[in-house]
């Protein structure tokens, strides 16, 4: 467990890098969650910082309040290498995750915030839009973002109040298909 927190850590909310982005002026405040460049961080957390060392080390919230901001943030760490900011295996198997899709990231960011003001959003639809929705091209509108991870930001959504909570039985068939890591424990434990 101690070796890797951010993926071991049986209290995701103590994890070092939810720390991080949950901390004041972090990504996951109320002030920032609720604003597009909230939404664009919330995707630059899970789609590229997460379980990196640039998210653990420096002292920096998350937050990027634009594009330029992120962009200032990667040429100043690009020099640590490639690991530094970004870990391809973070969820697994490496699915493009690169610091080349923050820009894709921020125009896709701008839908994903319109849509979670929408009046009748609910944690699986937001699930499925950010793991299904695809461009013009027939390319992922949020690249690497598969049903897990995009399972993991929409529970991200949930705890900062920015996403109505699922039901109980939702979650678990959710968890139930992921087959990942909430499944894998239930079954360990023999529930």
């Amino acid at each position: 467990i101690f070796k890797n927190l951010d993926k071991n850590c049986p209290f995701r909310e103590l994890a070092p890098g939810r720390v991080k982005v949950t901390s004041l002026n972090g990504t996951f405040t109320s002030q920032n969650i609720n604003s597009h460049p909230g939404i664009f961080s919330a995707l630059i957390f899970r789609g590229i910082l997460f379980n990196t060392e640039a998210l653990r080390e420096l002292d920096h919230s998350g937050f990027f309040p634009s594009l330029a901001a992120w962009k200032t943030f990667e040429a100043s760490h690009r020099h640590k290498g490639k690991t530094y900011l970004v870990d391809k295996l973070a969820y697994g198997r490496t699915n493009a995750r690169s610091t080349k899709n923050a820009d894709q990231f921020w125009d896709a960011s701008k839908y994903l915030h319109a849509k979670l003001s929408e009046p009748s959003i609910s944690f699986l639809s937001i699930r499925s839009y950010i793991s299904d929705t695809r461009m013009s091209d027939k390319k992922p509108m949020f690249p690497t973002f598969g049903p897990l991870v995009a399972y993991l930001l929409a529970v991200d959504l949930v705890y900062a109040g920015r996403l109505p909570h699922p039901t109980v039985h939702k979650l678990a068939t959710v968890v139930s298909k992921l087959g990942k890591g909430a499944a894998k424990a239930i079954v360990k434990m023999g529930l």
